[in-house]
């Protein structure tokens, strides 16, 4: 539990509940107009005012943006009316106060003659009386202090003379100096300041504090010290003139949320990207970087492109030769197959239109989006494509979908279908690799470094392209680079690394299509596609059509922090489009800040640290400071040590501690055992840092023309440091001005050459034209910085570290750049960087050089996520990690997420409570180690044993075998209940029960090693007696014999609280480096964060998948988690203890509400829906259900939907089902008001409740919302908690125990062989077989199968044919003479094994239809005609009531008998499917009523010639007893309707009668059609329905039906239009004579039985109906 962090004092005072009064202090920032739109945070950027009855002065603790403290400022009293109430909550939600000032002195102003001093304005009126108020801020026009403005502290000399305080400069002592006064106070005038003027700046969004102070009514001092109560922005403002009355400004201040709700995505636009303005040219200040000004990558994203690709094809045709012999006396023909060569089209049509690029963290699949497209000009089947993927910087792809089909095999079955093509090439799409295994893509390198560069050009309008003049509509660009390898030369395949396809790499695919693809990472300095920059010139629609100025592709095409893919296609035969492409992405890196106590190695010791094998889990080591190594830091123990994949594909080690090493200052440091070292650095350790001491610049003396086209630069005789600069430089710039703070023209990146002989800078730009326009200009090396003489000597010294360059602004505003060392030369301290810098580095700048990457990691840790989204200004809400957010609580919070599982042992002995115990191998490395948490003895087999629970875990005890698992010497593996240990290390691809087993396992004390617990270990029988072969071992339903939670059965369920790492499948898939049990943790994501909605739904999405507590208080954002109660804070003040968090009857003022909510929100079952890649990321359900709710609820279900797309990973899914579920029960909410000593609580924090006329004693709430009113009242909103929700019991996120089993079949008896009698050659040079058929065949279940070889050995024979008869043609294409053997054989078709198989999958699978018939007589006796709104409805209701309850009834099933086999794993249901609308038409009629969901087809019908040739008359008992019943029954209309009249034609009926009994054939399709969709809804099956048609229907009709059918979600549809048969099934009654039956069999087979006459072959009946 947490208290608000108040003063001390303060915090003391409220809990005595001293008196006091109060007063608010409010901190305006000014509306100044600044380069950056944001003030440097110094003192004289803000107003202070209060509504205290005198002035108050205090230090709010604040820094410039510098770190310059702003020291204490003046409130002055009585500026403002009123405060509203602050609200505070525990969810992203807009909080507001408004605040009034004021407006008496606005346009106030004077003019005379003056005198001033440093500190005084003494003239000859009353200020007062003019107007002025002591704190108003006033601005001066004239004389020497012309501009500027002072504070009016206090007035003197009968008020004609003011004090003030300078705000902007010093004034000047001048005598009768004419000046005019002008009231100018930025509180006040701000909402009536002329926009037009150019130093005009808006008020919105400006900074607001507010505190509020306690003042002793005795002394009149402040009571400790003022706490921040809101920090918001001005949302809006009003002015109220009244002038009878007074005048006021009203501010509306509202959290940094009142912003959240604009879409802060970037658009896949050029007009976007670029900020392009209305003459089509970019702006650099209106860009998020400037660098995007420049960035060509999006230019082409927003086009519709119609292209044809034109291949060649091999078609093979044939044709007869005739041959003669005997002097042409007998002729033969032959059959010549031949090839030729022809023609296809491909047409390809594409419509690019911009969208919002998502974000990816963690592992997901994402869309692609097509931002180019074109064919090559000399080759149309050439297809290339640009797919823009998601914000990057991210670490690779994973995996490419190609039309739904993953590249990489999902698992062994998988891999042995797909991996590789079948001789008929029925693959679409070959896989490779295993995901289960954690297989990837393979990194494959494109570019041919063997091959001579090429050289990349950006724009034509650049300045140094057509000409050296300024301001060119556009930036140069240019650099050198390899050209992609040959297709066939960069290879495929999977990898077992953990990076998948990283940044410029790339792979190959033969199937679906031949395509060569390069991945691009969405680095921040990335370069354009060399794939499309070497056929820039060979484009078909940038040769044909593009009329752009800009070039088609170029070097400025760059695509600046867009993770994006090119393809290139080669269209081959039958192929007519361009598959989809979806992509598995490991997601942005994103800084961690060393949040769990990791630490990477120092990249400076690599190669001299010790071996991180070298220590182990569980080791208490020292920690020194690297600097210093005789300071002792602290000591530590070791949790963890492993490796991460980062962004570049590299592996980086990491040693994670148990707790805070407790650092301090030192940020570099190493681990000393006392014999072996190793070092590490945090995430911010500076390897060097100081001011930059000189600016690299020099300025154009003269240029002239190199014969390569461009100019050289004569800069007159450059000191040494000016030479090594320019000679170690890769790109130049021109500046405009050395003193611009932003100089555009350093946008521009011209590569050169420096001759140290000449002194010049060669061949610059490619133009010459007015190349005299740089003479004088400022020539800067645009990527070096020079450090400090404190840096390094070392040549390479900062290689591969981080240089931030940080820059005070004239405003005082700080602007950062961050850049890649990417070389170092030591002699002269010159860093040169891997992208130009934007903003030139300049003398008196100062610098920092990170060791680190930032702790820049794909992080699956929501918090962290969270944090990086409200951060990043690219894509987040850019709040600033210091001023707006409390980071501590962000981190405090991702640990526990990352809480990882409590484990369970059987033990034979009985362990010390809090005790440690580990095992270790006999060479001594920790395996394990886990502290005591509690333990219970039960007696198994007559012995006692004891249930342990361990908490703290580190490591893994046991791992369970696979085939392709790699274990190192030492490590427990398992498999069906026998333990084995690893002998090496390696793979152990063939398990052997005998081997390396393991009979016994001993756990150790740590503090105690003489005390030795002996594990319970499980193993099979191996003596055959059917029995294990120690009595009392047991093991988990997976194998498991060491980690298990044992009942008093005997009974052991999964030991692993949350669940085991080996249950996880595709752990790769879900962000995990390795199928290891540190991934296990209690909240994980993988989140595709759609930009497109506003920062408000995204940033509850995220806290919604963790159960994440954000508050904004104190001015910043803090984050929590929903966990179990903890003990309350307690504060002892004058020996009084206060337990904080506990709040009794008298501690309420006013009324309580209690608030139930009732069914509302309140569930026995919880349906949690994530998108898994078991199942292509596509959408699964997890369900939990509990029957004791059920039970409370009287078995009625109340089902809860929660969509969690950013949990992936089923296990956690299925612990957040049950929370959500037992925290639903607990649903009260309550609201009271309390004293000021409320002030000390937060949001999200629980509190406990004693009322005893409620029963209530220390009754746990949880406070959602606390309003503090503006008499110091807290207002508070709670709702119930119960930590049953949030503690995981072991088994709860483990997987289901029930498996299936397979089935067996019996073996077939040999079928009796065919009798071969002739093989002949016929006319057309076939050979013709024959045979004769043996008794036992029969053509329903025998096939006779047809095998050939060019030799007399069977086993070289292939399969030519079938057939059914006694005779086959195989047709010979050759020329000469050919022999061919020939075998036939039976093919018998096993009924017995169909049926088998048919019981096996209806087994696996337990599918049930459950469904409905006489619907349309329950709209009948409803009098709801069928075709209406409301008949729909009805038909929605019961079958979704009727799909709740089968769905919960089947989980129900399956919690008790367990799952489908074929969904154990991913399902939670006993069937896989409940629900259809069966054909019910015979079972219908048997039960007396309609036919499933169908109208009625008739009202009366009739079965003529029966009972001697008599007729009877059959009829709708519903219609019947309503036409007696309404009087207009009668022989005459029951005849009618027999004979197929329409009941609608009929005067004498009603019309709501016709209404009701209106049947099939007068109801429309449209009607049929959205009838069936409304059961379709909660149908997971086909539904039996007929969409009537009229005989006129039209071909356009039925297409109509079908559409709407499949718009409005129907499976299925089966239409049938009137005579559209001979005869039909069912058909009105008629006088008309009846023709003759068209049957699809004779006459033999045709029975007659009640009135139907039917087909004993097909089973086709006719039935005549009136």
């Amino acid at each position: 539990m947490a208290v608000r962090p108040l003063n001390t004092t303060l915090r003391d005072s409220l809990l005595k509940e001293e008196s006091f009064v109060y007063a608010h202090l409010v901190k305006f920032e000014k509306p100044i107009k600044t380069l950056t739109g944001r003030s440097g945070r110094r003192q004289d950027d803000y107003v202070y005012v209060s509504d205290g009855s005198f002035d108050i002065l205090f230090d709010d603790g604040s820094s410039d943006a510098a770190g310059n403290a702003n020291g204490q400022q003046i409130y002055v009293a009585n500026k403002l009316i009123s405060i509203g109430s602050v609200s505070e909550t525990i969810e992203a939600r807009a909080t507001s106060i408004n605040l009034q000032v004021s407006a008496a002195a606005l346009s106030t102003t004077t003019t005379g003659s003056f005198t001033t001093t440093s500190n005084t304005i003494t003239g000859t009126e009353d200020f007062v009386e003019i107007g002025f108020r002591e704190g108003d801020i006033v601005s001066i026009s004239g004389g020497n202090n012309n501009g500027k403005t002072v504070r009016i502290e206090q007035f003197e000399n009968e008020n004609k003379r003011i004090i003030v305080t300078a705000q902007n400069a010093s004034l000047t002592s001048e005598t009768g100096q004419t000046l005019t006064l002008t009231f100018s106070s930025p509180e006040v005038e701000a909402l009536l300041t002329d926009r037009s003027s150019s130093g005009y700046a808006r008020y919105i969004n400006r900074d607001v504090f507010i505190y509020k102070a306690h003042i002793n009514v005795d002394t009149g001092a402040i009571i400790g010290a003022p706490y921040l109560l809101f920090k918001g922005i001005i949302a809006s403002g009003k002015l109220t003139e009244d002038p009878s009355k007074n005048s006021l400004i009203s501010w509306s201040i509202t959290s940094h949320w009142g912003d959240f709700t604009r879409v802060q995505g970037r658009l896949t636009s050029d007009q976007y990207h670029r900020a392009l303005d209305q003459n089509n040219n970019p702006d650099p200040e209106a860009v998020i970087r400037p660098a995007y000004a420049t960035d060509l990558g999006f230019l082409h994203s927003e086009q519709a492109i119609n292209l044809v690709s034109i291949y060649q094809v091999q078609e093979t045709r044939y044709k007869l030769k005739k041959k003669s012999s005997f002097f042409g006396l007998k002729k033969s023909y032959k059959q010549i197959e031949y090839q030729v060569e022809v023609d296809r089209e491909a047409d390809l049509r594409f419509n690019l239109e911009a969208k919002y690029l998502p974000i990816v963290y963690g592992v997901n699949k994402i869309d692609s989006i097509p931002i180019f497209v074109d064919t090559l000009n000399s080759n149309s089947k050439k297809v290339f494509v640009a797919y823009a993927l998601c914000e990057g910087e991210v670490g690779g792809l994973y995996d490419i979908y190609f039309d739904d089909t993953s590249s990489i095999c999902i698992d062994e079955n998988d891999s042995d279908t797909r991996s590789s093509q079948t001789a008929e090439n029925t693959i679409d799409v070959l896989c490779t690799g295993r995901a289960d295994r954690g297989d990837t893509l393979n990194s494959r390198t494109i570019h041919n470094t063997s091959a001579s560069t090429q050289r990349a050009y950006g724009t034509s309008r650049a300045r140094g392209r057509g000409s050296w003049r300024r301001n060119r509509e556009g930036y140069y660009r240019e650099y050198d680079y390899y050209p992609p390898r040959a297709a066939n030369t960069i290879g495929s395949g999977a990898t077992a690394q953990g990076a998948g396809i990283t940044h410029e790499k790339g792979t190959t695919f033969s199937t679906p299509i031949d395509a060569r693809l390069i991945f691009h990472s969405g680095k921040s300095n990335q370069k354009a596609d060399t794939l499309l920059l070497s056929n820039s010139s060979n484009f078909k629609v940038g040769t044909d059509y593009y009329g752009g100025t800009e070039p088609y592709w170029g070097a400025n095409h760059q695509l600046l922090d867009t993770a994006y893919v090119v393809a290139e296609y080669t269209i081959g035969e039958g192929e007519t489009t361009i598959p989809s492409l979806d992509f598995v992405v490991r997601g942005k890196g994103i800084k961690c800040f060393n949040y769990d106590f990791a630490y990477m190695q120092d990249p400076a010791y690599t190669s001299s640290d010790a071996s991180s094998s070298s220590y182990n889990i569980g080791q208490t080591v020292t920690l020194k400071d690297t600097d210093n190594t005789s300071t002792t830091i602290s000591t530590a123990t070791i949790a963890d040590i492993f490796t991460i994949t980062n962004l570049s594909g590299a592996t980086e080690t990491r040693i994670r501690f148990t707790a805070d090493p407790s650092l301090g200052s030192h940020t570099n440091f190493f681990i000393d055992d006392g014999s072996n070292q190793f070092h590490l650095v945090t995430y911010d350790h500076v390897a060097q840092t100081g001011t930059i001491p000189e600016t690299l610049q020099e300025t154009v003396t003269a240029v002239t023309n190199n014969a390569g086209g461009g100019i050289n630069i004569d800069v007159g005789s450059p000191n040494s440091t000016m030479q090594t600069a320019f000679e170690f430089a890769e790109t130049m710039g021109f500046l405009e001005d050395i003193s611009f703070e932003f100089d555009r023209e350093l946008l521009n990146e011209f590569l050169s050459t420096y001759n140290p002989s000449s002194q010049l800078i060669e061949n610059v730009g490619s133009t010459q034209t007015d190349s005299s326009e740089v003479v004088g200009t400022p020539i800067v090396p645009s990527d070096l910085l020079k450090l400090a003489n404190t840096a390094s000597s070392a040549n390479d010294a900062y290689n591969g570290y981080e240089v931030e360059l940080i820059q005070t602004l004239e405003n005082g505003d700080i602007r950062v750049q961050k850049k890649n060392v990417i070389d170092y030369i030591g002699s002269e301290r010159i860093v040169k960087v891997d992208t130009p810098f934007e903003f030139l580095p300049k003398q008196g700048d100062s610098y920092k050089v990170y060791s680190s990457n930032d702790d820049v990691r794909v992080s699956t840790n929501p918090a962290i996520q969270l944090l990086d989204y409200l951060q990043n200004p690219r894509y987040g809400r850019n709040l600033e990690l210091d001023e707006d957010l409390d980071t501590q609580s962000f981190l405090a919070t991702a640990r526990s997420c990352d809480t990882r599982s409590n484990i369970f042992l059987l033990l034979h002995d009985a362990p010390t409570l809090g005790a440690t115990y580990k095992y270790a191998t006999s060479g001594g490395k920790t395996l394990w180690q886990g502290k005591v948490k509690s333990s219970n003895s039960l007696t198994l087999f007559g012995s006692t044993h004891y249930v342990v629970e361990f908490e703290d875990v580190l490591g893994k005890l046991v791992n369970r075998w696979e085939n392709w698992k790699y274990f190192f010497t030492g490590e427990l593996y398992y498999r069906n209940g026998s333990l084995h240990q690893a002998p090496s290390d390696g793979v152990i691809s063939t398990y052997s029960a005998g081997s390396n087993l393991k009979i016994s396992l001993d756990i150790v004390n740590i503090s105690n090693s003489s005390n030795t617990l002996s594990v319970d270990v499980a193993r099979k029988d191996t003596t055959g007696n059917g029995l294990p072969d120690t009595p009392s071992d047991v093991y988990t339903f997976d194998g498991d014999p060491v980690v298990k939670k044992v009942d008093s059965s005997g009974t052991a369920d999964s030991g692993y609280a949350l669940y085991d790492s080996d249950d996880v499948k595709y752990w790769r898939y879900l962000g995990w480096e390795a199928q290891n049990q540190r991934h296990v943790t209690r909240h994980q994501t993988n989140a595709v964060v759609d930009t497109s909605k506003s920062l408000f739904n995204n940033i509850n999405s995220m806290l919604q998948h963790f159960n994440g507590i954000l508050r904004y208080s104190a001015g910043k954002y803090s984050l929590a988690i929903k966990s179990a109660s903890s003990a309350a804070t307690s504060v002892t003040v004058d020996g009084v203890s206060y337990l904080v968090e506990n709040v009794g009857e008298e501690d309420i003022i006013g009324a309580i509400n209690v608030e139930d909510p009732g069914q509302k929100g309140t569930y026995n079952q919880v349906d949690v829906a994530i998108n898994d890649p078991q199942n292509r990321f596509e959408g699964r359900s997890v369900m939990m259900f509990n029957s004791t709710y059920l039970k409370e609820d009287r078995m009625v279900p109340k089902k809860g939907n929660v969509r969690s797309p950013y949990v992936t990973n089923y296990f956690n899914a299925r612990i957040n089902a049950k929370q959500y579920l037992d925290s639903s029960r607990a649903g009260i909410k309550i609201n009271f008001t309390m004293a000021p000593r409320g002030a000390l609580l937060l949001a999200g924090d629980i509190i406990r409740i004693t009322y005893p006329r409620f029963g209530w004693s220390n009754k746990l709430y949880r406070i959602t919302n606390l309003s503090f009113l503006e008499n110091c009242l807290v207002q508070v909103t709670a709702e119930e908690h119960t930590d049953d929700a949030y503690i995981v019991q072991a088994g709860e996120g483990a997987r289901g125990a029930i498996r299936s089993v397979e089935g067996t079949t019996a073996p077939l008896p040999t079928p009796t062989a065919p009798a071969f009698s002739s093989a002949t050659t016929n006319d057309r040079g076939g050979i013709e077989l024959n045979w004769t058929q043996s008794t036992s065949f029969n053509a329903a279940t025998y096939s006779v199968q047809i095998w050939r070889s060019n030799d007399n050995n069977r086993s070289n024979a292939e399969l030519v044919g079938t057939s059914k008869g006694d005779k086959f043609t195989d047709q010979i294409i050759a020329e000469g003479k050919t022999t061919r053997y020939y075998w036939v054989r039976y093919s018998i078709q096993s009924f017995n094994h169909a049926t088998k198989d048919i019981e096996n999958m209806t087994k696996s699978t337990r599918k049930i239809g459950l469904g409905v018939m006489g619907f349309a007589d329950l709209l009948i006796q409803l009098r709801i005609p069928y075709n209406t709104e409301l008949a729909r409805e009805v038909g929605e209701y019961i079958m979704k009531f009727i799909r709740e309850n089968s769905d919960f009834y089947s989980k129900h099933l399956a919690n008790l008998r367990g799952v489908y086999p074929a969904g154990e794993g991913n399902d939670e249901y006993r069937n896989a499917c409940r629900m259809t609308v069966a054909p019910t038409g015979t079972i219908s009629m048997i039960a007396g009523c309609s036919s499933g969901i169908e109208p009625s087809f008739a009202l009366v019908w009739k079965k003529a010639n029966i009972l001697e040739g008599k007729t009877l008359y059959y009829s709708n008992k519903y219609f019947e007893e309503d036409a007696k019943k309404h009087g207009f029954y009668s022989e005459d209309l029951m005849e009618y309707l027999s004979n197929g009249g329409s009941l609608q034609d009929r005067d004498e009926v009603p019309q709501w009668i016709k209404s009701v009994y209106i049947t099939s054939p007068e109801i429309s399709p449209e009607a049929h059609v959205l009838m069936q969709s409304a059961f379709q809804k909660s149908v997971d099956s086909g539904i039996s329905k007929t969409i009537n048609f009229p005989n006129e229907a039209t071909r356009e009709d039925v297409q109509e039906a079908y559409l709407l059918a499949w718009e409005t979600g129907c499976k299925g549809i089966t239409v049938y239009r009137a005579g559209s048969r001979e005869k039909e099934v069912l058909v009105k009654g008629t006088d008309k004579k009846e023709e003759e039956v068209f049957m699809c069999c004779d006459s033999p087979n045709i029975v007659e039985e009640s009135g139907c006459e039917t087909c004993k072959v097909c089973g086709w009946s006719l039935c005549h109906v009136a």
